[in-house]
């Protein structure tokens, strides 16, 4: 998350300060945070162009009147007085046009090539994922040859783990979210 000058965050985020390992917090916000990333998106690009055509902040821009919009102005208060995102020079600042929306749900460009600590996870994860998918395959060939259905299920579970390290490991590289899917 983006500190301010003394290192504080930003109000509302302690959720991301559970006692999960770091690496899976950082894993897990994006099933949260992708679920309105196209609309958040889109809604920054209509401010944008807002603050370009009638030089309003969007203070002037939007009227936020209910409680549940309380962290939304809290958030871009704190980024008043801490002077927004440094952007990278490179990055393009014209909001309207995304051309592949695939680009939002790209955790690995934007959070997982820059953070130390989810490139040792995904390291890791893929290390056992190897390990789960090889020990798997020798453990239920052993079990066919030998037809010993506890190697066979022993084989299959171990399997099972390595499809789940597969997802886990998918997970450091992209994000989706489509809200038709949402049951």
């Amino acid at each position: 998350l983006v500190s301010g000058q003394n290192g504080e965050k930003a109000p509302g985020f302690a959720i991301y300060s559970s006692p999960l390992p770091r690496w899976l917090v950082h894993l897990l916000a994006p099933a949260f945070l992708h679920q309105d990333q196209v609309f958040l998106h889109f809604q920054q690009s209509i401010l944008q162009k807002e603050a370009l055509k009638t030089g309003q902040s969007w203070k002037q821009s939007y009227w936020i009147p209910t409680e549940a919009d309380k962290g939304t102005v809290t958030l871009r208060q704190w980024l008043d007085r801490n002077d927004g995102i440094a952007w990278s020079p490179a990055a393009s600042t014209d909001l309207s046009a995304l051309p592949d929306k695939q680009l939002l749900f790209d955790t690995f460009k934007t959070h997982t090539a820059q953070c130390t600590t989810c490139q040792k996870a995904l390291k890791r994860v893929t290390k056992v994922q190897a390990a789960l998918k090889y020990s798997a395959i020798v453990l239920a060939s052993a079990g066919l040859s030998s037809t010993s259905w506890p190697m066979l299920l022993g084989g299959t579970l171990l399997g099972v783990g390595a499809g789940v390290t597969n997802k886990l490991k998918g997970m450091f590289h992209e994000m989706p979210f489509h809200h038709q899917d949402n049951n």
